[in-house]
Parts: structure tokens; sequence; C-alpha cells
């Protein structure tokens, strides 16, 4: 954001505070209203995890600014997370609606993104073929990785759900899984350790 929105006012939706991660940013936080009158249009807006700061009249504001061309950026693109007392909704669940009927694409910099494995692989100084990302989400952690060549191992705890894992592998062209484990246990074994 720093980089391609200099100075840029950006709009938070975001559960919890975060703005001591983003030194030198202009955030506004959508909990600092409460309408009926919508803030003054930002010049960007930034959707983090999705809470309770996720009501209708914020992701109403939120939806009219992006038909408008104002420019949203994701954290990430999930669509669930697990809690003790079972799924919720997440960012990329509100994302998909006001993506669609906006007609605007919004910018996502986390999972399931590729540039957000590319940039790990960077950092790490590794090619991604060279690389196993393990995680508990089909989608947004294991198919997601494979997509940019690095090898995707699902593990069967957390989020997982087998019924997911069963629907996609009943399609005969969809992209599988390299490994599935019941537990990170398994790893050493797995890598040859």
């Amino acid at each position: 954001v720093r980089n391609r929105y200099p100075d840029a006012r950006c709009f938070l939706v975001n559960s919890g505070q975060i703005a001591e991660d983003m030194p030198g940013i202009d955030i506004v936080y959508s909990s600092e209203f409460s309408g009926p009158k919508a803030p003054e249009t930002p010049d960007v807006v930034l959707l983090g995890g999705a809470g309770p700061e996720y009501s209708h009249l914020t992701l109403s504001w939120v939806y009219d600014w992006m038909a408008q061309g104002v420019p949203v950026v994701a954290m990430h693109r999930s669509t669930a997370w697990t809690t003790t007392d079972g799924l919720r909704v997440d960012t990329g669940m509100y994302l998909i609606g006001m993506e669609e009927t906006s007609g605007r694409k919004a910018t996502a910099v986390g999972k399931p993104a590729p540039e957000g494995f590319l940039a790990a692989a960077s950092r790490l100084g590794v090619d991604p073929d060279e690389m196993y990302t393990v995680g508990d989400d089909l989608n947004n952690d294991v198919l997601a990785a494979q997509v940019v060549g690095m090898v995707g191992v699902l593990v069967r705890t957390g989020k997982f759900r087998q019924d997911t894992l069963d629907r996609w592998a009943a399609d005969e062209y969809a992209m599988q899984p390299n490994h599935v484990i019941d537990s990170v246990a398994v790893l050493p074994e797995l890598l040859g350790l």
C-alpha cells in the first residue's frame, strides 16, 4: 500500500487495530463510524480479517466506493476460517459478491494470490519448485501453492474438511493436492528426513 498508493487516505475494515504494523500510512478505521452518513470517500479501501467490523452498513460503503472506482486491497481471499465454535465467514466471501456486482476486481496480497507464495520463495532465495507448502485449507494453502510450482501438502487438521476433499477428488479435471497427511508429525517421513 505504501508503494502503490503513497500518501493515500486508507479506509480500513479489519478485526483489530493494525496501525502499528503500517507506519506512515493514513488509516481511518471503519470502527470509528456508525453511520448512517458515510465517511469521506477514501483513496483506497483496505480489507483485513473479517469480524464484527464487517457490518452491513460498512460493507455497503465499501461496495459503493468500489463501484465508483476506489481501489480495494484485501489482505487475503480466504472465504472461511475456523474457530472453536465452528466455521466463520471470512473476507473472500464478501469480496466475491462485491466484485461480481460492481464489475470491479479487488487486489489481494495474501493467500491464495500467487504473489504471496512467490514473494515467500524470493525472500528465502529458493525456487518455488524446491518448496513445500503445508496447510489445512485445500484451496487457499495447498492448491494455490501448487499453481506456482510448489509441492502442496494438505493436513487433515484445523479447518480441513473431508467433504471438501471428497468433492474435489471426484472432479477428474481438478488439480489434486500432491500429498494428504493426517498430521504434521508425518512431515519428516514425507520429506525423507
